[in-house]
C-alpha cells in the first residue's frame, strides 16, 4: 500500500508544493481570529504515517484555489502530523516540502497562508508526539477549536490518510483510517469519530472519506448518525485533489443544494478521476502497464438503513438456507462474488444475491432471493446521490469484460469472511457494530464455512496486492 500510493503521488504533489507562496499569522491559537460564520467550514484531519505527506501537503493549494470560486463562503480547518522521519521519500523529495518530519500542524487555510519552509514554523501545534490523532479526545479538541475559531452553519469532515475500512486486524472496533507513524501507527477508527461529533454535538453536513475502502456498509452505517452525506470509494482511491476541491467548487456554485453541489463534484471529477487508474506502471516489471477498477459514490446517511434492512433479509436467507441442501449453491455463489482488493474480503454487497440467483435451485428459494435482489437494488439507488464508476470484471482467464448485469453496484462492499483468521479472533468487535446491530450479518459469518478467497473472480483489474497488514499495531 505504502509503495503504491508513493508512485502515484510524487509527481503531482512535489509540482504543487513547489508552486507555494504567500504569509499568515498564527491561527492555531485559542483566539478566535474571526467568529463570523461562514456557510461552510471543511475540516481537514489527517496524518502523514507512511508516504501522504506530499498529498497532505500538496492538497492545501488546491484546496485554496477551489475557495476562490463563486461566493467564497468556505472556511478550511487544517490539522495534521507530518511522518516521523519521512523515510519513505528521496532527499530531492524532502527538500520540496514545507513541513518539520514529526510536528503536528494546525490553522486556518486562507490566501495569506505562509507555504516558505520558515513561514510555516508559525503553524507548527505540537509536536506530532504529543498529538495522538487516533483518540477521541484529540479529535473532540480539534472540533471544538474549529467550532470557536473557523465557525460556520455548516460542517464537511475530510479525514485523510491510508484507510483501511472496517479493518478486523485491529483490536477497536471499526478500525479505518489515519495510521500514524509518530504513534506506533495506531489508526482512527468510524465508532471513534462518531462518538466525537456527538460529544461536541456537531452534526455534519458530510463526510469526505478522503481514503481508501472506506464504501464499506460497516463503515457507511457507523458514522451515518453523524452526517447528511457520505462520500467513500470501496475500492482503493487515487489522491486526486479534485476530490476535495471540487466539492468546495460545488458548494460555492450552490450553497443552499447539497446535493446539486454533489453532482457538480462528479460531473467535474468523473473524468480525472477514471484516467488516474489507467496505464499505471507495474513496480516489479518496466515497462508494464495495468488497469485498474475505481469506484467514488456520494450517499444519503438517512437512507443507509433502508439498504441494511433489505441486508438483514438477506442474511436471515442465508442463514435459513445453508441449513439445507442448498448449502454447496449458496458456497458456490460466494465464490463469484466481485471483490475489492487483491486477497482481501470485502465484497460487492449487491453482487451476492445477484449470484444467490444464478445458484440457487430450489423455486420457493429462488423465490426469496429474487427478492431480495430487487428491494436491495433500489434501496441502493435511493440511497445514492451520485456515482463515478470506472470497473470491469474479470473473467476465468483473467480478461477484463464490462459488468454482465445492472445489479453489480460497484460501491457499497460487505465483509464477507476471507478465512478462519481473521474474523474468528476478532469477532467480537463485528458483532458491537452498529451494523451489526441492524442486520444480525455476524449470525452468517459465524456459520459460513465457504472461504470468498477461493473464488474465481480473485483479480478484478487490480494487479496489485495491497498490504493492509503493514499498518496493525506492533504491539
Amino acid at each position: 500500500m505504502k509503495n503504491y500510493i508513493h508512485s502515484i503521488i510524487i509527481g503531482l504533489n512535489i509540482a504543487l508544493a513547489m508552486s507555494f507562496v504567500s504569509c499568515n499569522k498564527d491561527n492555531s491559537t485559542d483566539e478566535p481570529v474571526n467568529t463570523t460564520p461562514a456557510k461552510y467550514t471543511i475540516m481537514f484531519y489527517g496524518s502523514g504515517g507512511g508516504n501522504v505527506d506530499g498529498m497532505l501537503e500538496g492538497g492545501v493549494q488546491d484546496y485554496l484555489k477551489a475557495m476562490g470560486i463563486g461566493n467564497k463562503d468556505v472556511r478550511f480547518a487544517v490539522q495534521w502530523n507530518m511522518s516521523k522521519t519521512g523515510e519513505y521519500y528521496s532527499d530531492y523529495e524532502k527538500n520540496q516540502m514545507f513541513g518539520e518530519w514529526g510536528k503536528c500542524y494546525r490553522y486556518e487555510l486562507t490566501d495569506k497562508t505562509d507555504f516558505t519552509k520558515e513561514g510555516y514554523k508559525q503553524y507548527i501545534y505540537k509536536d506530532a508526539s504529543e498529538v495522538p490523532m487516533y483518540k477521541q479526545s484529540t479529535l473532540v479538541e480539534f472540533i471544538n477549536w474549529v467550532k470557536k475559531n473557523v465557525p460556520a452553519e455548516n460542517y464537511i469532515f475530510v479525514p485523510t490518510d491510508h484507510g483501511g475500512g472496517f479493518d478486523l486486524d485491529h483490536e477497536t472496533l471499526t478500525k479505518a483510517i489515519i495510521y500514524d507513524d509518530n504513534h506506533n501507527l495506531k489508526g482512527l477508527s468510524s465508532k471513534t469519530i462518531t462518538v466525537a461529533f456527538q460529544e461536541t454535538n456537531t452534526h455534519l453536513k458530510a463526510i469526505l472519506w478522503f481514503c481508501c475502502l472506506m464504501g464499506q456498509i460497516e463503515v457507511l452505517t457507523e458514522t451515518a448518525p453523524i452526517c447528511d452525506y457520505q462520500f467513500a470509494s470501496s475500492h482503493v482511491s487515487r489522491t486526486v485533489m479534485g476530490v476535495v476541491s471540487y466539492l468546495i467548487e460545488g458548494i460555492n456554485t450552490y450553497p443552499d443544494d447539497f446535493e446539486k453541489a454533489a453532482k457538480l463534484h462528479k460531473d467535474k471529477l468523473e473524468k480525472i478521476y477514471i484516467e488516474s487508474f489507467q496505464n499505471i506502471p507495474d513496480e516489479k516489471i518496466a515497462d508494464v502497464y495495468h488497469q485498474e477498477n475505481c469506484d467514488f459514490s456520494c450517499w444519503r446517511s438517512n437512507k443507509i438503513a433502508g439498504i441494511n434492512a433489505e441486508v438483514k433479509k438477506l442474511a436471515d436467507f442465508l442463514v435459513k438456507y445453508y441449513k439445507t441442501d442448498e448449502k454447496d449453491n449458496i458456497d458456490m455463489a460466494t465464490h463469484q462474488v466481485y471483490l475489492f482488493e487483491k486477497d482481501g474480503s470485502y465484497a460487492d454487497l449487491l453482487d451476492i444475491p445477484y449470484n444467490l440467483q444464478k445458484n440457487i435451485k430450489g423455486e420457493a428459494a429462488l423465490k426469496e432471493v429474487e427478492a431480495i435482489l430487487n428491494s436491495l437494488t433500489k434501496a441502493i439507488d435511493d440511497a445514492r446521490v451520485t456515482a463515478i464508476i470506472g470497473a470491469n470484471r474479470v473473467d476465468a482467464g483473467g480478461v477484463c469484460i464490462l459488468p454482465e448485469h445492472k445489479a453489480f453496484s460497484i460501491g457499497i462492499s460487505i465483509y464477507s469472511k476471507e478465512k478462519d483468521e481473521p474474523y474468528q479472533k476478532y469477532g467480537s468487535n463485528y458483532i458491537s457494530t452498529a451494523f451489526n446491530d441492524a442486520t444480525q450479518w455476524s449470525n452468517w459469518l459465524d456459520i459460513n464455512q465457504a472461504s470468498v478467497m477461493d473464488g474465481i473472480n480473485l483479480n478484478p483489474c487490480n494487479d496489485s496486492i495491497w498490504e493492509l497488514y503493514w499498518l496493525v499495531d506492533p504491539e
